[in-house]
């Protein structure tokens, strides 16, 4: 699968072993039915910070 990131990455998580790689964050997520911390804020959930 090809997944360019064109822009940086916001998620705060900056140890996570998907961080910068968007695609792969949003896949593992979404397996493990979450959602990423840079869209938590977006589902009126979390605090997406």
């Amino acid at each position: 699968m090809s997944c360019p990131n064109v822009k940086e990455c916001l998620c705060p998580n900056t140890g996570c072993a998907n961080h910068g790689k968007c695609c792969a964050c949003v896949l593992n997520h979404r397996n493990g039915g979450s959602l990423p911390l840079c869209l938590r804020s977006l589902d009126g959930k979390g605090s997406g910070k």
